[in-house]
């Protein structure tokens, strides 16, 4: 039942923005047409429908599509490793598990303090500072990863998965539960990319 809820609830966004995009497209064609002077780029303008049907893929490929799309591969791996349901008492192999995991995410902390916090590191700027531009865009893969390699780590050690089937299958299940986002997230990637060229004069 709470899983008709969700879609249902996740319908009707999509609705929402589906209408919200419908309303724009309206809008900026009624406002350019009524106050010129604004300099209002109306979607069913030969310019709006060049944009619109140009700039999609443009629109959608921004660096939080990469992010989307890692962050959901590894909250896969985490969600069927077996770590969220983790209790106590451990038997020997999630001990094993789990100091393996530990040992892994201490090596990849020190792994990015190499990389930023010692003299001369690969992601320091000439002046010394941290390239901001460049970790800003690497932390959440980077994240990602580790959290890929550590809870891959983790259900092999434990028993969890035991063959290549079921580690692909781990990097798979996070977009089989997460699809619908995506769904949402183009929509209302194309609105707010909309909104912003109807009203880019200003």
């Amino acid at each position: 039942m709470k899983s008709k809820q969700r879609h249902r609830f996740l319908g009707y966004c999509m609705v929402v923005l589906a209408v919200g995009q419908l309303i724009v497209i309206l809008l900026s064609w009624l406002l350019s047409a009524a106050m010129p002077d604004l300099m209002i780029h109306s979607l069913l303008s030969s310019e709006g429908i060049r944009w619109f049907f140009g700039r999609f893929s443009y629109n959608v490929a921004t660096p939080m599509t990469s992010w989307l799309i890692v962050a959901t591969i590894a909250y896969g791996c985490i969600s069927s490793s077996g770590l969220l349901g983790l209790h106590r008492p451990f038997d020997f192999r999630q001990r094993l598990a789990l100091r393996l995991m530990a040992l892994e995410i201490v090596i990849f902390v020190l792994v990015l303090a190499l990389l930023t916090l010692v003299p001369h590191a690969v992601l320091l700027s000439i002046d010394g500072y941290v390239l901001s531009g460049i970790l800003s865009a690497s932390i959440i893969p980077y994240v990602s990863f580790c959290a890929c390699v550590a809870s891959v780590s983790y259900a092999l050690m434990s028993g969890k998965c035991s063959s290549v089937e079921d580690v692909f299958n781990m990097f798979c299940i996070g977009f089989r539960k997460l699809a619908p986002l995506f769904v949402l997230y183009v929509l209302a990637t194309q609105l707010v990319c909309s909104v912003l060229f109807v009203f880019s004069a200003w």
